[in-house]
């Protein structure tokens, strides 16, 4: 039985809420936070899902759930 992959390849790490997040958004994530262009958790938030394109069904930025899925990914094993 194969893992489960991402439309563009890799492997998934973690879904959260239809989102599914593989070893190259960790990366990105992780580019964006050392560059520390952002302010505070609430503009972290908003940056990784302008990033991700990371949308509710309306249309308006996924901010609130971000920081609960960085908490998760924080979580996992490195």
């Amino acid at each position: 039985m194969r893992a489960e992959e991402i439309s563009g390849g890799g492997p998934v790490l973690v879904r959260y809420r239809h989102r599914a997040i593989g070893p190259a958004d960790i990366a990105r994530s992780r580019r964006t936070i050392a560059a520390g262009e952002f302010r505070g958790r609430v503009g972290l938030s908003q940056r990784l899902c302008r990033t991700w394109n990371w949308r509710q069904a309306h249309g308006a930025l996924s901010e609130y759930a971000c920081p609960d899925l960085l908490l998760r990914l924080e979580q996992l094993p490195p």
